[in-house]
């Protein structure tokens, strides 16, 4: 039987348990890629859900329920076609 000196068998155990790690960090990151990517995807659905949200809600056309832009522009349609500059009442 080999005696190993124990200054050898712990600079050897070093760097196993080195390399050991470096390849369980290698497979963390490849985990944590598909994570970063799995996370944009669901921000890009929550902020295409709000925009979407938004803008039926600012600028919908429907005669009965107009969105808040829409209705402020008919205001201020009706308003400029009143022509108030005009009129002799004033």
């Amino acid at each position: 039987m080999v005696r190993i000196p124990k200054k050898l068998r712990d600079s050897s155990f070093f760097l196993v348990e080195a390399h050991l790690s470096q390849s369980r960090l290698k497979s963390n990151r490849r985990g944590e890629r598909g994570q970063i990517a799995i996370e944009y995807v669901l921000i890009l659905v929550v902020a295409v859900t709000i925009a979407v949200t938004l803008t039926k809600g600012l600028v919908n056309r429907d005669p009965q329920d107009p969105g808040l832009i829409i209705q402020s522009w008919v205001n201020i349609l009706s308003t400029v076609g009143k022509d108030l500059a005009d009129s002799p009442a004033r």
